[in-house]
């Protein structure tokens, strides 16, 4: 019975960190999206704001409009894809 004690707590702590983290997740996106916006409101152009922050402008349109559901990673996060599976390449070509 002590372990589901622990495991109860341990439960709960997970779950409280979650909402933590999607609470605070969500202010800075918030954040960000004001940010941006408050870019192209000083004159800032969407590519401008792309170069500053490693994104792509048609992501910072989206972020600054408010549009973008998902949180976006930087290219330097984002995993690489095998040359063969880029858009010209076949996947079927990774799997020989």
């Amino acid at each position: 019975m002590p372990d589901d004690a622990k495991r109860s707590a341990a439960r709960k702590i997970v779950r409280d960190a979650q909402e933590q983290f999607e609470r605070d997740a969500e202010a800075v996106r918030e954040a960000r999206r004001k940010a941006f916006a408050g870019a192209l409101v000083a004159g800032l152009s969407l590519r401008e704001i792309a170069e500053e922050t490693g994104l792509h402008h048609s992501t910072v349109s989206e972020i600054a409009r408010g549009r973008s559901r998902s949180p976006v990673r930087p290219p330097s996060l984002q995993a690489r894809r095998p040359r063969c599976c880029s858009s010209r390449g076949s996947v079927a070509a990774c799997r020989e």
